[in-house]
């Protein structure tokens, strides 16, 4: 009896070291798939990082070229008019709010009689163009002012293009914002009356009203 209760003891024993042995040969075969799979995710995750990098960095660059081109584009449209736009645009700048709504809406406006020499020059030489002057100021009738107010769209049509690139963040924002903050934000009354008047430019509305940078900007020429 006693030798049957160990032969029993000894089988329990064997057949438990086998079914423990099953067990922790398939921990190791699974451990082992485990650190391979975790390797391979490792490797994966090693070239998605790669990848991205090499996306974005593409997409950076992309951005950079998007700025050149518009740098050029500005300089191009804008640098070429003659007389230059942007001087126009200074003039304008200089009116007060209700002659500037005015000319915004096509009407006609008074003018400071000092700033009529370079106004005149935007006409064409053959039109020998005058303009009634009293007390210091000269009226530009409802013609010449819708003459130009087209100028003056057509640099403001310009900033617009500027600054859809740089809401829509299709250019590199940052050069954008280092190159034509101070032409854009120049006009910034401009843009309001005439964005009030016309409802045409959104994106430089939300360009001028962006947090501005401590660090002074280099500006474009304007």
């Amino acid at each position: 009896m006693e030798n049957s209760n160990i032969i029993f003891a000894i089988g329990n024993f064997i057949l438990l070291f086998l079914t423990w042995w099953v067990y922790y040969s398939q921990w190791r075969v699974m451990k082992q798939q485990l650190e391979m799979m975790a390797q391979q995710l490792k490797m994966m995750a090693q070239q998605l990082e790669k990848t991205q990098d090499q996306i974005k960095n593409d997409h950076e660059r992309s951005r950079r070229e998007e700025t050149l081109r518009i740098m050029r584009f500005w300089s191009e449209r804008v640098e070429s008019q003659p007389p230059s736009i942007s001087k126009i645009a200074r003039i304008f700048r200089k009116l007060d709010k209700v002659e500037l709504m005015k000319f915004a809406k096509g009407f006609a406006f008074d003018l400071p009689e000092s700033e009529i020499e370079i106004i005149k020059s935007c006409f064409p030489v053959h039109e020998n163009v005058s303009f009634v002057s009293e007390n210091s100021k000269c009226t530009i009738d409802e013609q010449k002012a819708i003459f130009l107010r087209r100028h003056l769209l057509f640099y403001l049509n310009i900033c617009e293009v500027v600054a859809a690139a740089w809401y829509d963040q299709i250019a590199d924002r940052n050069l954008l914002e280092r190159e034509f903050a101070f032409a854009i934000d120049s006009n910034k009354d401009l843009v309001i009356i005439f964005n009030e008047a016309i409802g045409l430019y959104p994106a430089t509305m939300q360009f001028i009203q962006r947090p501005k940078q401590s660090k002074p900007m280099i500006p474009t020429g304007v």
